[in-house]
């Protein structure tokens, strides 16, 4: 069967692969469409801390079940899945604490299992989540990505009312503003050196956009909360000066969540922060609570994450695809359709 495969650092293309076999509590999956994101560019470049060449990439599925091992008994034959790709130990201390998605024993596709991106694969019925049965294949992919985007909102809390800055509108900072303003936002900044997807991300949520191509955001966030500042922070830019900004937009007693990564540490005011009172918090993935939040999301179409589906193509596309993006050709959300 084909398969998106990174054979060496920069060196991607569509590969045979085997058949994955079925152990007695799996469920083989017919992928239809799996998201591209930041993550695979870093495979692809050799820059991702785990996942090495060779490998087989993608992990924003939605398939079709078309077999299933003789223990499972959560979804059935020609059922509409989205897949979590992470399989926490249930066992450590995170764990058993309820934080799975920072397990140290945690296993994830593109190192403990294959990558996804391929037209058939075999996972745990544990990590299968049931999309609704009319669900468009390209937004069942976008579970995944919603949830890392549901992790950061529950980091903060409630949005009711709330002033919310998003600084870096790539698929997941997008999505947070989609949340935001689901959520009840009141005043809803977003932020990015792309202009087509802050003009996307304003379609889909009415919030004010700041191009910081050419500075930072500072001023027109301060007149935008009337120099209160914001209530939260979303940092889903891993640069530092989105870092610095996030300080002096963030109100006395407000909070930053931070979800990029950075390639290097970054300073922090130590004193802005003690002063002000501010919370300073990190947003890794996702607990398989929030994969589920995501998915009823998707189920009830209460979000319109197809506004953010910048492209989809097909399997063959995919490799110049992933080097279009690489050279900064300007993509919100790829979709591969199988």
């Amino acid at each position: 069967m084909k398969a998106l495969h990174l054979d060496a650092v920069q060196d991607v293309g569509i590969s045979e692969v085997a058949r994955p076999t079925v152990g007695a509590h799996d469920v083989r999956v017919r992928v239809r469409a799996c998201g591209l994101c930041g993550s695979d560019l870093s495979v692809y470049l050799g820059q991702h801390p785990f996942r090495k060449a060779p490998v087989v990439l993608g992990h924003e599925v939605a398939g079709e079940v078309t077999e299933v091992g003789s223990g499972v008994d959560a979804v059935a034959l020609g059922d509409r899945v989205a897949i979590e790709p992470q399989i926490a130990c249930g066992r450590c201390a995170a764990c058993t604490a309820g934080h799975g998605n920072v397990c140290a024993n945690k296993g994830v596709v593109g190192v403990d299992f294959p990558g996804l991106l391929s037209e058939e694969v075999a996972v745990p019925d544990s990590i299968v989540y049931p999309l609704a049965g009319d669900i468009d294949w390209a937004i069942g992919a976008m579970a995944e990505p919603l949830a890392v985007a549901c992790r950061a909102v529950r980091a903060f809390g409630d949005c009711l009312g709330r002033r919310v800055a998003v600084l870096g509108v790539g698929a997941i900072g997008a999505l947070v503003a989609l949340l935001a303003r689901h959520g009840g936002a009141t005043r809803l900044l977003v932020t990015d050196v792309r202009q087509p997807n802050l003009d996307a991300v304003a379609a889909a949520t009415g919030a004010t956009t700041i191009n910081v191509g050419g500075g930072s955001a500072r001023d027109a966030g301060s007149a935008l909360t009337d120099g209160q500042g914001f209530d939260a922070v979303f940092v889903a830019a891993g640069a530092p000066v989105v870092l610095r900004d996030a300080q002096a937009l963030c109100r006395k007693g407000g909070m930053i969540v931070a979800i990029a990564l950075f390639a290097e540490p970054v300073p922090v005011d130590m004193d802005a922060l003690v002063t002000g009172e501010l919370t300073l918090r990190g947003s890794s993935m996702y607990t398989p609570d929030d994969f589920g939040a995501a998915v009823a999301f998707i189920n009830s179409g209460a979000l319109d994450v197809e506004a953010l589906i910048s492209h989809r193509i097909g399997l063959d596309e995919a490799p110049a695809m992933v080097r279009d993006m690489v050279d900064g050709t300007d993509h919100l959300k790829v979709t591969v359709l199988l």
